[in-house]
């Protein structure tokens, strides 16, 4: 056996990332050396003992080893629309391989204090929407003008406004702008009041065509929104409660044509509106209606096909909503409305009437004059009965909840109706006509178990065969609040520790 004194670790000095590890010869040199010939990761671990920096550094080049570029390719994923994204959380830094998935569309980027985007990102030639969760992302010089070019999206949750990185005002080539956080100013709502949001200025966003701002707890429409008045398409405001008190800053925003003002305690509709020529879709949920006297002013919005009140505290819908003759899509759901004016069933071109969540008792007959109607809601009210003539061109009945106490002749004419939901009512049986509905059938009627066995049988087993319904049934989203926090992780994908040595 040779000498212990003839064992270095000169070799793993030089070659590896720990320079300052004194080059032993002795037992404990013999030790490192069979330990680098084991394993000359655990090697690097123990020269944590030896080297004042070595730990940092061991950590540096175990993040590479561990999150190599196979390994993020497989934690790719598919979102909504088809990209491929991916999501880090909590690592220390960003892994250089990361700069290498050149078919990477959409970054998610959660609690990464030290996050870094470098020249390399030129590399990520697909890359266009980037999400920062309480993640201060530095960009070298080098990288500015790649994310110039190249962003579209760009999604920040930040606690105050000074996180916001002045960076972002600079994405020139940006479409779109989100924004969670109160960003109104640092002394809180009030300190925003007088300056607009204290954020900067969009003056460089020349191409931004959407703006959400989730939390800011703005009092006034911010001023520096007439930077982009000419290109801004669609606004967003989810103020959680805070009163929104001027909106006049929206006249200038002629070309505005989606407007959602929410959780802003508007007790009446705003007249700035009205200058909003342009608009198609007006969404006023979760605030504080309770009339809605400037409902006749909206005629003037001849594009509006979209309008969204639910959640408030209306307690009547005025007939000069017949005025609205674009309307396609009208939402009342949760509200105190105890009729529906029979000026409601004239527009010709409404497909989708949500009323869940009302204090509703019977149903007009005229609703069969709504020949455009696809969906209709009126889950949680007082219904006791359904006229017997319902739209012709229903395809999602929704009248659970409630108190039926039958089902009304007629309902196998529905040929279109692929999606019924009769739960929670007082039915004793459910019509066998409703095997007639060919689009009911592989789960599309929706009752309590005990009720489907008053079907004949042969009704019953074709309606319930596993048989996919062939396309969407529910042709708009529900009454819900929107929410733009940072999506669920599989198991696999909170693994933090994975991303972190343990330290000696």
């Amino acid at each position: 056996m040779r000498s212990l004194r003839q064992y270095s670790f000169q070799r793993v000095r030089d070659s590896g990332p720990v320079p300052d590890v004194p080059d032993l010869r002795n037992d404990l040199a013999f030790l490192l050396h069979m330990a680098d010939q084991y394993d000359p990761l655990l090697a690097q671990r123990l020269c944590v003992f030896l080297s004042p920096v070595s730990e940092t550094q061991l950590l540096e080049e175990s993040l590479e080893r561990r999150w190599d570029g196979e390994r993020l390719r497989a934690m790719m994923t598919s979102d909504p629309r088809g990209r491929a994204q991916l999501q880090l959380v909590a690592l220390p830094r960003l892994p250089g391989a990361l700069f290498s998935l050149a078919h990477l569309q959409v970054l998610k980027l959660e609690l990464i204090a030290h996050a870094k985007l470098t020249a390399q990102v030129s590399n990520m030639t697909s890359l266009r929407e980037l999400h920062l969760y309480h993640c201060p992302a530095a960009v070298e010089p080098g990288a500015l003008p790649v994310l110039q070019e190249r962003l579209e999206a760009l999604h920040l949750t930040v606690a105050r406004a000074s996180e916001v990185p002045g960076w972002a005002y600079t994405l020139r080539g940006l479409q779109e702008l989100h924004l969670t956080g109160r960003v109104c100013g640092e002394g809180g709502a009030g300190a925003g009041a007088g300056r607009g949001w204290a954020l900067g200025s969009l003056r460089q966003l020349r191409h931004l065509r959407a703006l959400v701002l989730r939390g800011a707890l703005l009092q006034r429409v911010p001023g520096e929104l007439a930077d982009v008045a000419g290109s801004l398409a669609r606004l967003e405001v989810h103020n959680e409660g805070a009163r929104l008190l001027a909106l006049t800053g929206l006249r200038r925003l002629a070309a505005l044509s989606e407007l959602s003002l929410q959780g802003c305690q508007l007790e009446c509709l705003p007249s700035a509106l009205l200058a909003l020529g342009g608009l198609r879709s007006l969404d006023l949920s979760h605030n504080a209606l309770r009339t809605l006297e400037g409902l006749l002013g909206l005629q003037r919005l001849r594009r509006l096909a979209t309008l969204r009140l639910a959640h408030n505290r209306v307690l009547a819908l005025p007939g000069s909503v017949g005025m609205l003759r674009a309307l396609e899509v009208l939402d009342l759901g949760h509200n105190r409305l105890k009729g529906l004016p029979g000026a409601l069933f004239t527009l010709p071109r409404l497909r989708c009437l949500l009323v869940a969540g009302n204090l509703l008792e019977d149903l007009p007959s005229e609703v069969a004059a709504l020949t455009a109607l696809a969906e209709l809601d009126l889950s949680a009210n007082k219904l006791e009965t359904l006229p017997a003539g319902l739209p012709p061109r229903l395809r999602t009945l929704d009248v659970s909840h409630n108190s039926l106490g039958a089902l009304p002749a007629g309902l196998g004419a529905l040929g279109e109706l692929a999606r019924l939901d009769v739960r929670g009512n007082s039915l004793e049986a459910l019509p066998a006509e409703l095997g007639s509905c060919a689009g009911l059938r592989g789960g599309g009627l929706l009752a309590e178990s005990w009720l489907l066995l008053s079907l004949p049988a042969p009704v019953r087993e074709l309606l319930l065969r596993p048989d996919p319904p062939a396309g969407p049934v529910t042709t708009e989203t529900r009454s819900r609040p929107n929410s733009d926090t940072f999506p669920t992780f599989s198991a696999a994908q909170w693994c933090f520790q994975s991303a972190l040595e343990s330290r000696i």
